[in-house]
């Protein structure tokens, strides 16, 4: 198992840190941040009635994809920020309050309440970056050819003239 992809970066002078989720539990974490971003998107409103549209209605399918196709990488970045940021000045951090179990320790989540459009841009490119870095480390490199074994002919068949029925032009 390969360690986790790290990328060290720094906005306005700031340090910054992304470490790539590598447990089962991070990767679910991601995948429900992005799905409660596409369910909580304002403005998913009946077009007819002006109610808020269920999650059941036929027309929540296309609101979905629309806005999956517009803001989906937002929202995905948003997601990856959520779970994978390690380091950041103090208004990414918002403390959460104690909580039955937690043994009297606050947990600091990331926020995005004080992020500036700009700031968010340049997050949003550093965590393309990161996820590149992590796709390329993915991938799997190609086999290797086997070896030729003992005997085998450098030919696999010997070259043969055509008879004229086969020989023609192509069109």
């Amino acid at each position: 198992m390969r360690p986790p992809i790290e990328h060290r970066y720094s906005l306005d002078g700031e340090p910054y840190l992304l470490r790539e989720a590598t447990m089962f539990e991070g990767e679910q974490r991601i995948q429900q941040y992005y799905a409660l971003a596409l369910t909580l998107q304002p403005g998913l409103l009946h077009p007819d009635t002006g109610q808020p549209l269920l999650y059941n209605e036929a027309l929540w399918g296309s609101y979905r994809q629309a806005l999956e196709a517009t803001n989906g990488n937002a929202l995905y970045a948003k997601a990856i920020t959520q779970e994978c940021l390690v380091e950041a000045p103090e208004f990414w951090w918002a403390s959460q309050p104690v909580a039955p179990g937690m043994n009297g320790t606050t947990r600091r989540v990331v926020t995005f309440k004080e992020v500036t459009k700009d700031l968010w841009q340049q997050q949003f490119r550093e965590v393309t970056t990161f996820m590149e870095a992590i796709f390329r480390a993915q991938e799997a490199s190609p086999a290797p050819a086997p070896p030729a074994g003992p005997g085998e002919p450098p030919v696999v068949a010997t070259p043969e003239t055509l008879s004229s029925v086969f020989r023609g032009r192509a069109e």
